[in-house]
């Protein structure tokens, strides 16, 4: 059940707060506009013989899983508008079964239609799991006060018209399905469903038209719009095809094809589909060196970002390899594949993007500091007498040294960074790396000497 949250002040700090009503609280000639209507809708009027109208607005907040409103029941008193958390759209499949379709942020309205056209509520409106969300709960006799605010009034309006107007062409549709003017339904549909919220229907509308049309590059377009929604759909799987055929039709500018691979390897991270997510990024990187004049700021950046992306499983692969028997083999497997982390970071730092630089920078350091660590730690041959022992311990002692001074002097670059302003997390860990390493000179920085002072 909601909780109806009862302190007045928290509830006109929420109408304020919505751009759909914050109309209520504006003053003309240094007097509120509306002052009667907004004493009506927020705080109720006293009228002789104790009558009293309104309010006519509640603030609730629901916890996971909770509805706010059912698909199918009449609700014709009441719609609402989001304040607080993200709500799930879900309506039934032909199946009955559940299907949710869309995401709304806070600041939208939903259930208006059952208001404003007497009809059934079209979806369910429910707080997503683990979420909780707050909503003003706007009663009927509110609307039309609340129409004479100009933002309202255009918005409410708008998806009257989206609505009976998508009625109409889906009717047509269904009704006719030979007419010739059946290719321009797509188009105003995709748009109806856009105006009314209908992300997914919208979707699914501009993909039909990315297949349909012949001009390429309204067909491009669409199909970008298709996925763009299936995404803010939270449809996943049907972004990732819209994308991955945006990249194998796409023939014009070089900034959307990178775009649209970035986006996909970013599915596959958040689907925890690794191998997609490095075969995307190297595509991207690909694909970016070889964009000549097309290549931008934008895609230099996304590159240096997919460029970190494909050296996490080569440096994962260099930590595997133990510096134990057979030592020989391997050291050298080690030492090879050092080299391949290295020339991976160096693709991502030459890209010259200060954050993807100090990135690149800090974890080469620490790939030196580690091989000069490994080979301190390795497995030390058997049947070495005491005295063996010693000089080997001192062998590897003189060829750890070198590792740590490179680790020493690529930190110390990265702290130089702070001297420009450039002071973001991975020069932050420099700057730790280097009190360990170089605890006289840099552990004064954490008595107080200062980041700049050290570095002079």
């Amino acid at each position: 059940m909601p909780q109806v949250i009862s302190n007045p002040d928290i509830l006109v700090e929420a109408v304020k707060k919505l751009e759909l009503t914050a109309e209520l609280f504006e003053e003309q000639a240094g007097k509120p506009k509306y002052k009667g209507d907004l004493e009506v809708v927020v705080y109720g009027r006293d009228y002789a013989a104790g009558k009293k109208v309104g309010p006519y607005v509640r603030l609730l907040t629901y916890d996971s899983g909770e509805e706010i409103m059912r698909q199918g029941e009449w609700g014709g008193n009441t719609f609402y508008i989001g304040v607080d958390g993200r709500l799930d759209v879900w309506v039934k499949d032909p199946t009955g079964s559940q299907r949710k379709i869309s995401e709304l942020e806070p600041g939208v309205c939903f259930g208006e239609m059952s208001v404003l056209g007497g009809v059934e509520r079209n979806a369910t409106i429910a707080v997503p799991s683990g979420g909780k969300a707050t909503v003003l709960e706007i009663a009927r006799p509110a609307l039309r006060l609340l129409r004479k605010l100009p933002k309202f009034g255009h918005t409410l309006d708008n998806t009257y018209r989206a609505h009976g107007f998508g009625r109409v062409l889906e009717d047509f549709r269904r009704n006719f399905p030979k007419h010739p003017l059946q290719a321009e339904v797509p188009g105003k549909l995709a748009v109806c469903y856009l105006e009314s919220g209908q992300t997914l229907k919208a979707a699914g509308e501009f993909e039909a038209l990315s297949v349909t049309k012949k001009d390429a590059a309204f067909a491009r377009e669409a199909l970008w719009q298709a996925a763009e929604l299936y995404e803010k759909a939270g449809r996943e799987p049907n972004a990732a095809a819209a994308y991955e055929r945006y990249v194998r039709l796409n023939s014009g500018p070089l900034e959307p094809s990178v775009e649209a691979r970035y986006r996909l390897a970013e599915i596959y991270r958040k689907q925890g589909r690794l191998p997609q997510r490095q075969a995307w990024s190297r595509e991207l990187v690909e694909a970016e060196q070889k964009g000549g004049n097309g290549r931008t700021d934008r895609t230099r950046y996304l590159g240096s970002l997919s460029a970190l992306v494909m050296a996490e499983p080569l440096e994962e692969a260099y930590r595997g390899v133990r510096l134990a028997e057979p030592l020989k083999k391997n050291l050298k497997l080690k030492k090879d594949r050092m080299q391949q982390v290295l020339k991976a970071y160096a693709v991502a730092a030459d890209y010259g993007v200060a954050e993807v630089a100090t990135t690149a920078t800090y974890r080469t350091a620490e790939l030196y500091n580690d091989f000069g660590k490994a080979l301190l730690d390795s497995q030390r041959p058997k049947r070495l007498s005491k005295e063996e022992l010693e000089q080997y311990n001192v062998m590897l002692e003189e060829q750890a040294y070198p590792f740590e001074e490179k680790a020493i002097e690529l930190h110390e670059i990265n702290a130089r960074r702070a001297r420009v302003g450039l002071y973001d997390e991975w020069v932050k860990k420099s700057f730790a790396a280097l009190v360990k390493l170089r605890p006289v000179r840099y552990a004064k920085m954490e008595k107080g000497e200062g980041v700049i002072n050290v570095l002079h």
